[in-house]
């Protein structure tokens, strides 16, 4: 398929949905979704959601980050999320401290990482991870990841709309 950004000023529509399954090694699992969009590519964050895995105490990040410092939340942090929680964002319906109500599209430029995680100390549980964006260029990279253990990492969905 030929690059249509270049004829289609609005980019291309690219949806990801994936899965990390935790296995039973103990300890404090850190399972995320990074999407990177690469040299001269850009990318606008549409819209996501996350849904936690079956425990308690789900404390969900989202945010972007130049690969060394964070640039913002689009979550507010420390969110907890009980088991089956889901949380979608941006979302109309919350208000983080400041009286801001966070919505509209956000700019993620080649090296920049959009990242959803997730940190929880209860074992084998699976995560799903799905986010919308307008790309303009190539493909972003999306990568499904853990921090301990051997997880089953599943693309359920990864392809431009």
């Amino acid at each position: 398929m030929p690059n249509q950004s270049a004829s289609w000023p609005g980019g291309r529509t690219y949806v990801f949905q994936g899965t990390v399954l935790e296995d039973a090694t103990g300890g404090t699992h850190v399972s995320s979704l990074t999407v990177t969009p690469g040299a001269g590519n850009e990318m606008e964050i549409r819209y996501g959601l996350f849904t936690a895995g079956a425990g308690a105490a789900n404390l969900l990040s989202v945010f972007i980050d130049d690969a060394a410092n964070r640039l913002t939340n689009l979550v507010p942090p420390g969110v907890s999320l009980a088991s089956g929680q889901t949380w979608s964002f941006p979302s109309t319906n919350q208000v983080v401290s400041n009286g801001v109500t966070p919505g509209g599209f956000v700019p993620v430029s080649g090296a920049q990482r959009f990242i959803m995680s997730v940190s929880t100390a209860t074992v084998s549980l699976t995560h799903a991870f799905a986010v919308v964006c307008r790309v303009f260029g190539d493909s972003p990279t999306f990568t499904l990841a853990d921090t301990v253990g051997s997880p089953t990492l599943t693309t359920n969905t990864s392809g431009f709309f």
